[in-house]
């Protein structure tokens, strides 16, 4: 389990860039704040919807993944 966890990590550190993006940062940030939690995560939807689609990608088998 720790080599795999290891695996992991070194994946997303050697991205050339962030899988969410520097171009979104700001839009994730401004979704912590909202204070309906319904509002939230309509907010973050809509905003990872906007990641290119490899980021989507990585993202969606990530988050299947730790559902897990």
């Amino acid at each position: 389990m720790h080599v795999l966890s290891l695996t992991v990590k070194n994946f997303f550190r050697e991205l050339p860039e962030p899988v969410f993006g520097y171009d979104l940062y700001d839009e994730f940030i401004r979704c912590t704040d909202i204070e309906d939690e319904n509002e939230a995560i309509t907010a973050m939807r809509a905003t990872v919807e906007k990641l290119p689609a490899v980021n989507y990608n990585v993202i969606s088998r990530l988050m299947l993944h730790l559902a897990r």
